[in-house]
């Protein structure tokens, strides 16, 4: 029995890491000095701004979460890699001028230096976290990286089959891509909120409950991290 437990563990880490296709290689160079050069999220519906019944508008309170999360998220890197922190390079022109200018994508991003970090990928892209090389290239040129990570997270809502309450989910993508660019990393992991935020479509969205996304979002960043994959980037 608990082999056959353990076999149905591996094949539910395997779908939840896997790289679904993706060109993933070995690094061309080493891994030494990485950035986070874009981090976004979206409401999948408009499921935390719409359907909360707090008296705060949702997306005020996603935005609130997000210049924290970014900090977390290079905290946690910075076990790995040595870690170029966002605010170093915020208002780097030649990093800003590589951007899409008003991509009009609907997601929230962190809000560094004197604006909005900027987007760097189509939006049929955004979700896969995939850039043209040459485009990752020129970041790490103008940073003076090794390696860039892209960033998305899509947060909304899940509600339970049998018993209707609904949590807070998460579903995760991280892309790593080196100085000649290579796409070295691709992972994804999606993770539920532990509080039940209400019944069905009844729930609540306010100042409490909103770090159920933030938390979900760090808790799947550190499956991310903990994958031997990740780790073995150097």
């Amino acid at each position: 029995m608990n082999k056959i437990k353990n076999g149905a563990l591996l094949i539910i880490l395997s779908i939840l890491f896997s790289s679904c296709g993706k060109n993933v290689v070995k690094p061309s160079v080493p891994i030494k000095k990485v950035a986070v050069v874009q981090f976004s999220v979206s409401d999948y519906g408009g499921m935390v701004e719409a359907q909360g019944l707090g008296s705060e508008s949702g997306a005020v309170l996603m935005q609130s979460q997000l210049n924290q999360l970014l900090i977390e998220t290079e905290k946690s890197m910075a076990k790995l890699w040595s870690v170029k922190n966002s605010d170093g390079f915020a208002s780097n022109s030649k990093y800003l001028s590589i951007s899409i200018e008003n991509p009009h994508h609907n997601v929230y991003v962190p809000y560094k230096g004197n604006g909005a970090m900027p987007i760097f990928m189509s939006h049929s892209d955004l979700k896969q976290g995939m850039v043209p090389p040459q485009v990752a290239m020129d970041i790490c040129d103008a940073l003076g990286v090794d390696a860039i990570v892209f960033v998305f997270s899509e947060w909304a809502l899940k509600t339970g089959g049998f018993i209707p309450t609904t949590k807070a989910l998460t579903k995760n993508v991280f892309s790593m891509w080196d100085k000649n660019g290579n796409l070295i990393a691709w992972q994804r992991a999606n993770k539920m909120g532990q509080r039940t935020l209400g019944v069905g479509r009844l729930v609540f969205v306010n100042r409490d409950t909103i770090g159920q996304w933030s938390d979900a979002y760090l808790e799947a960043l550190d499956m991310i991290l903990a994958n031997p994959e990740i780790q073995s980037i150097q």
